[in-house]
């Protein structure tokens, strides 16, 4: 019988509902979804003992079985190697290029711009990149690979059932756009603690280059003051940005568990009136696992511009040649 067709599956449902016991007796079944269908029917199953394996004394399944997990072992760990072996070729060409451009524009800027400009805030722009090479040697292919999960599994889930689909696709919409929301809130937060860390950078280049000058005026406490007030204030931004994200993070659980208790729900009163199985239920769930890791992936990314802003600043200044013309 065909399950896709309404009729046949509300006979395969009438079948179940009025059996006593479910025999199956085959000698070699690997994965049997018919016992999750039967039990959740309340019906007892009785099968052969472990696939018939050990009835039949099948040795070559045994080692075949073994030889095909040895064989995904070594090619899961051939794929890190070169999955490794790739991203750090690839980082360390961007990060190359990308301090390379920020260097080549900071030597082309006028003099009055390093008149204005703390040292650390400089060193502190060029460290920023290490954002940018640790997003793409973590994320990247994460990413990537998530996102292509996402599609090909939400597609799978429309094929499954259309109500289902579109709770889910409702809080993947819901979910992204309440990180959304505190985008603007974390840039102005990530603008002031790049600011503060500029001055930290900048506090410690001039007291080791200065300690001299220091000691011998006796300006110890004055410049450990400093210290404790540059601290301090990154002490209340840390509170501030504890504060944005836990009600970001909170936010977006709670929407997520919504949305996961609402696709539960459903697919439980589906099963019920029988218009699906217990086990498109059971991979109902397994997609919804599946599909919103890459949601959480794709707006965990959205961190990355935020802290990448810094550097274009100093980019989109206009050279010394163009001051001058």
């Amino acid at each position: 019988m065909d399950k896709a067709n309404p009729e046949e599956l509300k006979i395969f449902c009438s079948i179940l509902k009025d059996a006593h016991f479910l025999v199956l007796p085959t000698e070699f079944d690997a994965s049997p979804i018919v016992f999750c269908e039967a039990s959740a029917y309340g019906v007892p199953s009785i099968a052969t003992d472990v696939c018939g394996v050990i009835k039949t004394s099948d040795v070559k399944f045994i080692n075949m079985v073994l030889i095909g997990n040895i064989s995904i072992l070594l090619s899961v760990i051939i794929f890190n190697v070169l999955r490794y072996w790739i991203l750090l070729h690839i980082t360390a060409r961007v990060n190359i290029a990308l301090i390379s451009d920020y260097l080549i524009k900071l030597m082309k800027l006028p003099v009055t711009f390093f008149e204005n400009k703390l040292l650390g805030d400089i060193l502190q722009r060029a460290q920023d990149h290490e954002c940018i090479r640790s997003f793409i040697m973590n994320n990247s292919l994460a990413l990537i690979f998530s996102t292509f999960t996402f599609v090909i599994f939400a597609i799978i889930l429309l094929i499954y059932n259309a109500v289902i689909f579109y709770i889910f696709l409702a809080g993947s919409i819901l979910y992204v756009c309440w990180v959304l929301l505190f985008l603007s809130i974390r840039k102005k937060l990530d603008w002031e603690y790049f600011e503060l860390l500029s001055r930290n950078q900048s506090y410690w280049v001039e007291t080791v280059s200065a300690i001299q000058d220091v000691k011998i005026y006796n300006y110890e406490k004055h410049r450990r003051w400093k210290w404790e007030e540059i601290q301090a204030r990154l002490y209340h931004v840390n509170k501030r940005v504890l504060a944005i994200t836990n009600a970001q993070n909170l936010g977006a659980q709670f929407i997520e568990s919504i949305k996961n208790m609402g696709i539960v729900f459903f697919c439980a009163m589906v099963v019920i009136k029988g218009d699906i199985t217990f086990g498109v239920m059971v991979s109902t769930q397994f997609i919804i696992g599946l599909t919103t890791t890459g949601c959480v992936k794709c707006a965990g990314s959205l961190k990355l511009k935020m802290r990448s802003t810094p550097c274009p600043k100093v980019l989109k200044r206009p050279s010394a040649k163009q001051d001058a013309d």
